[in-house]
């Protein structure tokens, strides 16, 4: 009984230091060293079988396969080693279940996301074309604004220029119209003058007339004075016809120059109203330059904006590019995720 009991006592300081392969010999002797004897047999053997059953679970966790299950039956305290060992194989399946939805549901979205996102650089990438085709625009239409402003320019300088030559021509009209009632005031004392040759003509004439007259009374005497009075009256008659040609050519002379002197207040109307449609188009021209500055700013303004919005789609079509290449990255960690969920074996 000394030497079963000394084995006992040995097989419980090895089983103390974790040896589960050494069977214990049970002694039948019908005392409390059979019990002993029995109840460490059993211990053994229930020990190995859990370690073994813990084992087996745990090796087919490792190799994926998490249908895996606890057959043999935990007694007393171990009981709650079984439902611990379940509950893990439950949360792994859980938790495979749920990595296996999430990366199903991550490849779809991020393809979903791959998607808008190549819509969002297409269309980021035709919006980048259409802002440099309109810069394009807005600089035709600059230079047009910048034509239109050395035109508007030129058009004044012409318009002043214009208004100069206009105020000068109708500085010499004046002048012109000056004189000529200055030669139609001589054509006057002309005329006057022209009417006394003429009265002056007649009585010469008169005076000729009662010279031949005494002449022919003075008989052979009074020849050469005859001659002489017919001679005057010649002259007489020669200065009246030419006093009479001159009133008639001094007559026409007044009607061209009253002729020209309409003429020429006509045409200094003319020229103001050209100085007054001058000036107006000087006006309109200077508008036009405030309204042609305000479209330039207005121009720069919306050149402005287009650059800030060709900023934002460069920007849209770089996020657009770094967005696609992450969706890949995420969909290629998505599709090896799937694929190491879909090694390891689950309970439905």
């Amino acid at each position: 009984m000394t030497d079963s009991l000394k084995a006992a006592t040995q097989r419980l300081k090895g089983l103390a230091e974790g040896d589960l392969t050494k069977e214990a010999a049970i002694v039948n002797s019908g005392d409390e060293l059979e019990i002993l004897t029995t109840a460490l047999s059993k211990t053994i053997h229930s020990l190995k079988e859990y370690i073994t059953n813990i084992r087996y679970v745990l090796q087919e966790l490792s190799n994926g396969n998490y249908t895996v299950e606890t057959d043999y039956h935990f007694s007393g305290d171990f009981r709650a080693l079984q439902e611990a060992l379940d509950m893990i194989v439950t949360a792994l399946n859980w938790n495979m279940k749920a990595i296996n939805n999430t990366s199903v549901e991550v490849s779809e979205n991020t393809e979903e996301v791959a998607a808008y996102t190549e819509k969002l650089y297409q269309g980021s990438d035709m919006q980048k074309k259409a802002i440099e085709r309109l810069e394009k625009s807005m600089n035709v239409i600059d230079d047009n604004i910048n034509t239109i402003v050395d035109s508007a320019k030129k058009v004044n300088e012409s318009a002043d220029e214009t208004e100069k030559k206009v105020e000068q021509s109708t500085e010499e009209m004046e002048e012109m119209v000056k004189s000529m009632e200055g030669i139609d005031r001589n054509m006057q004392e002309i005329v006057k003058i022209s009417r006394m040759i003429e009265e002056i003509s007649s009585e010469t004439s008169l005076l000729a007339l009662n010279a031949s007259i005494e002449a022919a009374r003075a008989g052979e005497h009074g020849k050469g004075f005859a001659v002489v009075s017919q001679q005057i009256g010649v002259l007489a008659q020669q200065s009246a016809e030419a006093s009479m040609q001159t009133a008639e050519i001094i007559n026409h002379t007044q009607e061209a120059i009253r002729e020209g002197v309409s003429a020429v207040n006509l045409t200094a109307c003319s020229l103001r109203q050209i100085k007054e449609t001058t000036d107006q188009f000087a006006v309109i021209t200077e508008n036009l330059e405030k309204v042609i500055d305000k479209q330039h700013i207005a121009a720069d303004e919306v050149r402005k904006e287009i650059a800030s919005v060709g900023d934002i789609a460069e920007n849209n079509i770089k996020t657009a590019e770094n967005t696609n290449s992450s969706c890949k990255e995420f969909l290629n960690q998505a599709l090896v995720l799937k694929e190491l969920v879909e090694q390891v074996k689950i309970k439905e």
